[in-house]
């Protein structure tokens, strides 16, 4: 067995060693022999070839090399999909992954789209009760963003507590391109990474991040949004539930480069903390080469307030009840996103104890 340790989702700008934020670090594993399976329903309008591995590779992301060299041993071939110039696609392309058939697994793709193009993709990463013995699952998603086009990028992540998940996204713009990107983490041991590079002017991006941990579910977190040109926008947007023994570190990174003049940046973490035993750590950044733009950052991380638990009690409700409402009502919010029927249900289940619900 492998005693090697490795680190991954560097931070840009380390900050102190003693707050144990500046990366992950996990023992290396074999990811020899993994499998490539999952499903998939393609609209008409999209073509799906395969890519040469390394034809993408200058599009950055953010889990980092050590992820990457035992990345790039596993993987074998690259799923690309393209969406023509001026092809408006209102079907998602979903791609659906069952990670309780087989120990390893390890999948890349690559979406690009055309000059005014739109592409709605849709990837549902799942355990499917794989027990006892846990898996580890690994995928790199690569996004080309023509001129003018826009993308949405859906990821929901529901995973058993025995299940080690590597996700890395990393997206490159053009000019006046938008982005948005929504992250759904439900259970597991995940680790995250997503890196936008705003290349083309007026481009910009959304993040929106919702995640709910139980038990001693981890989740390691690394987004940065590099702006490179002029009048780009960005917007990271995270909301949590800890409970139980659970972990979560999330970095957020927004770096202004020189020659962004005019670019905007904003950042917030909202978490709510139900257990004393949980861990929490945060640390939202903003790096400035360039004087004209704008950028702010905060987290909120704790209880709910007590006018808000005095007001909710005295219509009789109990503190638990009250917290499992408050908790909800902020996962439902992320699963009204998500654009198929199936797998809306299947989040909104994993988070609400397999019972099924109504929207």
């Amino acid at each position: 067995m492998s005693t090697k340790e490795i680190t991954l989702n560097h931070i840009p700008s380390p900050t102190w060693r003693w707050l144990k934020m500046n990366h992950g670090k996990i023992t290396a594993f074999d990811a020899s022999g993994a499998t490539h399976d999952y499903t998939e329903k393609i609209p008409s309008s999209i073509d799906k070839t395969k890519a040469d591995k390394a034809e993408y590779d200058n599009i950055k992301a953010s889990l980092g090399a050590d992820f990457d060299e035992i990345f790039n041993e596993a993987v074998t071939e690259t799923s690309k999909y393209v969406i023509k110039p001026g092809v408006k696609e209102s079907l998602p392309l979903v791609l659906r992954f069952n990670y309780g058939e087989h120990a390893v697994n390890a999948n890349r793709f690559v979406f690009e789209t055309g000059e005014n193009a739109e592409l709605t993709v849709l990837m549902d990463f799942a355990s499917g009760g794989c027990g006892d013995e846990g898996n580890v699952s690994m995928a790199k998603t690569l996004v080309k963003a023509g001129k003018n086009s826009k993308v949405s990028i859906i990821q929901v992540t529901r995973l058993g507590e025995n299940n080690r998940f590597f996700n890395d996204i990393g997206i490159e713009t053009d000019d006046n391109a938008e982005i948005k990107i929504m992250n759904l983490f439900v259970g597991g041991d995940v680790y995250q990474g997503c890196r936008v590079t705003l290349s083309g002017e007026a481009s910009k991006v959304e993040k929106n991040i919702g995640y709910f941990l139980n038990g001693n579910d981890k989740l390691d977190m690394n987004y940065i949004v590099d702006h490179i040109a002029p009048n780009t926008e960005c917007n990271i947007d995270a909301q949590g539930v800890l409970q139980g023994t659970s972990e979560k570190v999330f970095r957020g990174t927004i770096d202004f480069k020189n020659g962004c003049a005019g670019a905007v940046g904003g950042e917030i973490e909202n978490v709510l903390m139900r257990s004393d035993d949980v861990i929490c750590r945060s640390i939202p950044v903003i790096l400035c080469s360039e004087e004209d733009v704008a950028g702010n950052h905060g987290a909120s991380i704790g209880k709910l307030d007590e006018d808000l638990l005095f007001y909710m009690s005295s219509r009789g409700l109990k503190e638990d009840d009250i917290y499992d409402i408050i908790s909800d009502a902020r996962l439902r919010g992320f699963c009204r996103q998500i654009p198929d029927d199936e797998v809306r249900r299947d989040a909104r289940k994993s988070f609400n104890g397999g019972i099924e619900t109504d929207e």
